[in-house]
């Protein structure tokens, strides 16, 4: 499916640029000819469908001819999050059992911590200098080998992908994805988007997200388009991109089009872009104004699940936004909201976020009893409460697991953030469950306030009060200078929980 359809598109637009990196022009041709060659090497290698192959790399061209080079002999490409946390690194390479480790020389450390804990080492192959007699070297090991190759023919239902959650909220999981849901999470964002040969996508976001991998790389390359990658956060660089490789599709955090919005002094009048999304918090109202004043396109908020292969549901600059709304149910996607039983709600009604279709993945890796519980009656329960509107658009409400139980009544801890956050002292807050004898469950309330402010828990208290009943104030609240955040920058709730275990 995903490498039947690159070997046509290669053909098709042999010359054409597939992907642009730092200057360098690689072509359909040459993609597919080092893929090739790579494939061949990682089979001279013993490597065979079925085995795992984790690739822990940033945006470079390496990483595209490694995921395709290991889909092309049927193994599994494991994308490893290099921002994760030191102590789950290991952890995660220690639950996959690669057969062999592809990375670049900068995370060398990360390797050698985990290949230290191990009694069978896998293969390991780096991309740089070569600074260990055990390690290949990749660019060598592919002008090496040969271009001509039998790509094996895989059962749509076979594991292509095993991603892991971003670790944010909960330990990172293994997720098992197949051609199927690789291939139908790709039509769906292609025909939704109206994706063609003619798009360029800017890669910002680091491509082990299943989200990068297909929204920008999947989704581009098997229409013709091209990927324009970026290996670091250089925002001067990526402006610059923008116009000069007319890009056409961005995705990234609302930090990342801040950033954008700050370091553009002027409006950008006549952009390429068409298609700006944001799937990881809503983006605030004013930098939505502020950025489509600058470069004349919205930004869309869309729903991203890792569980479904990425995006499944998007907002439309066609259509008319709602605001909060996560958007539409991408094509390939059925979204319902259930009760507790599995009973599908009526509009506005709050219950969990139930999805279906070929998106779905196909379990958690070695963990049944969770694919168990998520996997039921062919819905995929998301774990979110939201709500559709009429014209079914889709709001996220909370998280079910963050919801708070006092004496009997859910408090949604997104609606008090959002309070506690129009504080003109609060820079950002987070809210979570704390024990309580008596109510069973209180509210709890991390703080960092602004620069210069002093803030006391009376206040904040008198200002929810403002906007919500007593029960649902916060009665514990803690103030920081600033709040813990992850390698990628998103605030670290569970670290934050842990602390008051």
């Amino acid at each position: 499916m995903v490498v039947e359809r690159l070997r046509e598109i290669a053909h098709k637009f042999s010359g054409k640029n597939a992907i642009i990196f730092n200057e360098h022009e690689i072509s359909y041709a040459t993609l597919e000819e080092i893929s090739n060659k790579l494939a061949n090497g990682l089979k001279g290698n013993g490597i065979k469908a079925g085995d795992r192959v984790a690739v822990l790399m940033p945006n470079l061209p390496h990483f595209v001819f490694s995921y395709y080079a290991i889909l092309k002999l049927g193994a599994i490409v494991v994308p490893i999050n290099y921002m994760m946390e030191d102590n789950e690194f290991v952890g995660v390479l220690q639950s996959i059992e690669p057969q062999l480790i592809i990375y670049w020389e900068g995370f060398r450390h990360y390797v050698q911590e985990y290949l230290s804990q191990v009694t069978e080492p896998p293969i390991v192959i780096v991309l740089g200098n070569m600074k260990s007699i055990d390690h290949a070297e990749l660019t060598d090991l592919i002008a090496r080998s040969e271009a001509r190759i039998e790509t094996r023919q895989c059962d749509a239902s076979e594991t292509a992908v095993i991603q892991f959650t971003s670790g944010v909220s909960e330990s990172p999981k293994g997720i098992e994805l197949s051609y199927l849901n690789l291939f139908s999470n790709v039509e769906g964002f292609t025909k939704f988007f109206h994706v063609t040969d003619s798009d360029v996508s800017g890669a910002v976001l680091p491509l082990y997200f299943v989200f990068s991998q297909n929204v920008l790389m999947n989704s581009v390359l098997l229409q013709g388009g091209t990927i324009v990658l970026h290996s670091k956060l250089d925002y001067e660089s990526i402006i610059r991109s923008i116009d000069k490789y007319k890009i056409s599709i961005l995705a990234g955090s609302p930090n990342l089009y801040k950033f954008l919005v700050d370091r553009t002094q002027t409006a950008v009048p006549g952009t390429s872009l068409k298609y700006c999304l944001s799937s990881w918090q809503p983006v605030p109202e004013e930098l939505e104004m502020n950025f489509e004043q600058k470069f004349g396109r919205p930004i869309l908020n869309c729903y991203s699940i890792t569980e479904t292969c990425g995006i499944v549901a998007a907002n439309h600059p066609s259509f008319e936004r709602r605001s909060g709304s996560l958007g539409m149910a991408l094509p390939e996607a059925a979204i319902q909201i259930h009760n507790e039983t599995g009973v599908p709600l009526d509009q506005n009604e709050i219950g969990e976020i139930a999805i279906q279709g070929n998106t779905v993945m196909k379990g958690y890796w070695k963990s049944t009893d969770l694919t168990s519980q998520r996997l039921k009656n062919g819905w995929y329960y998301t774990g979110d409460l939201g709500k559709i509107d009429h014209q079914q658009n889709i709001f996220l409400v909370n998280k079910k697991a963050e919801v708070i139980v006092k004496s009997g009544f859910p408090i949604y801890t997104s609606e008090i953030e959002q309070i506690i956050a129009r504080h003109p002292k609060v820079k950002e807050v987070v809210v979570f469950a704390t024990p309580h004898p008596g109510h069973q469950e209180d509210v709890q309330a991390c703080i960092a306030v602004k620069d210069g402010e002093t803030a006391t828990s009376e206040e904040i208290i008198a200002f929810c009060r403002e906007y919500v009943p007593v029960y649902k104030c916060p009665q514990v609240i803690n103030f920081y200078p600033s709040l813990p955040r992850t390698k990628m920058g998103r605030i670290f709730k569970r670290k934050l929980q842990e602390n008051f275990k």
